[in-house]
């Protein structure tokens, strides 16, 4: 089992500077205020029940490959945001990463219907226990399976505590959300 103090450990690299985020218009329409980093604590690929995670994608080709997989085929209005982190995340893009952890076989692993938590989501957690590392950058499955390769990140709230952030900018640059 891996410790958060075993990630603390673990070399990092910077997070891209902004990464998109594609949602349905129905999930900030309806709010007074726009909640941008709004987190469910849902379980997902990453993250287990109760770790609030935050997914975004490097480009917008594989956002939205992402929002075309949720949307089961129904025509949904959607609204596109980008995200700007300043966090170390954990590439498993880095095929030595994926080695060193093992983790060969569970990149794609199913995790919907799992009866316990899968090897990514406890890496996940793990991640979420510390602050050194904010996330995990990992390959898309959904990207993957429209024939090409792109890649996501996930963001746990814990995880990102000063001098790190994310936030979310208007489109004159100004902050409209912030964590911490």
């Amino acid at each position: 089992m891996i410790t958060p103090s075993q990630v603390a450990a673990w070399d990092g690299i910077l997070a891209r500077p902004e990464y998109c985020r594609m949602v349905e218009r129905r999930h900030v329409a309806h709010q007074a205020t726009a909640n941008y980093l709004f987190t469910s604590g849902k379980p997902n690929r990453y993250n287990p029940r109760g770790i609030e995670a935050l997914y975004c994608s490097e480009d917008q080709a594989t956002a939205g490959a992402e929002a075309d997989r949720y949307r089961n085929g129904a025509t949904k209005q959607g609204v596109i945001f980008w995200i700007h982190p300043r966090a170390f995340v954990l590439d498993l893009g880095n095929p030595v990463t994926v080695d060193a952890l093992e983790l060969q076989n569970e990149l794609y692993a199913p995790w919907r219907f799992a009866l316990s938590p899968t090897k990514t989501q406890i890496l996940g957690g793990a991640i979420a226990g510390q602050t050194r590392l904010g996330g995990i950058r990992f390959p898309s499955d959904a990207a993957r399976e429209k024939g090409f390769v792109g890649y996501n990140l996930v963001l746990f709230k814990r995880s990102i505590a000063a001098p790190h952030w994310v936030m979310i900018k208007d489109d004159t640059g100004g902050e409209l959300q912030r964590w911490p």
